[in-house]
């Protein structure tokens, strides 16, 4: 009696697992025809606007596994800093999470070059979208700016302070480093070209007497 009760117990688990994977399939294959889209979490971007960009429209059948290029699409605009798309039933129901807006750019650490040449260099505005490129790439032309000065040894940290208001202050730490100087610049398989011409070519110059 106690095997049997075993076999049946096994047999039961196994049915009810077996039952549930067709529905889990289902519910990411499943394809459905939008009766409305509704927007979610949006504060500063208009509803029109995340509706624009978003390549679904009402009628249009789709999956809830299918609805990664969409994702994709929204992600793009670099308006959102997070993007989640569900289906209930025929709505698709989109959650945003927008990126914060630049209040303030300020630069700390610098005596050499000053703060109104190096915020002409990024030439980024305050009341722009924030997003981490933003500040990666405004970074690295601060320290093009440095090391064309012979700075080599400089270092510029990113960091953004959280405001209310979904607002945030975006200050770039510089540690400028000493002043290297080359004593020689000497260039190696080059057959088509002379040093001098490379010389020339380059940015970085050698040490005068």
């Amino acid at each position: 009696m106690r095997k049997l009760s075993i076999a049946f117990i096994a047999f039961f688990t196994f049915s009810l697992f077996y039952n549930m994977m067709p529905v889990q399939a289902q519910s990411t294959s499943e394809k459905v025809r939008i009766s409305d889209i509704k927007v979610t979490g949006n504060r500063r971007v208009a509803e029109g606007t995340v509706l624009s960009y978003l390549p679904v429209q009402i009628g249009d059948v789709v999956s809830q596994g299918g609805l990664s290029q969409s994702l994709e699409r929204l992600f793009a605009t670099q308006l959102f800093k997070d993007i989640k798309l569900d289906l209930d039933g025929s709505v698709l129901i989109v959650t945003i999470v927008e990126n914060p807006i630049i209040n303030r750019v300020n630069i700390e650490g610098n005596d050499v070059i000053t703060d109104e040449r190096l915020l002409e260099v990024i030439d980024v505005q305050p009341r722009r979208i924030y997003n981490r490129q933003v500040a990666l790439d405004a970074a690295a032309k601060l320290l093009d700016v440095y090391r064309a000065g012979g700075r080599f040894a400089a270092v510029v940290e990113p960091k953004i302070i959280e405001l209310n208001d979904n607002r945030v202050d975006l200050v770039f730490e510089v540690d400028e480093g000493p002043l290297i100087k080359i004593t020689s610049i000497v260039f190696s398989g080059n057959e088509n070209f002379t040093d001098r011409a490379l010389r020339q070519a380059i940015v970085s110059r050698e040490k005068r007497w």
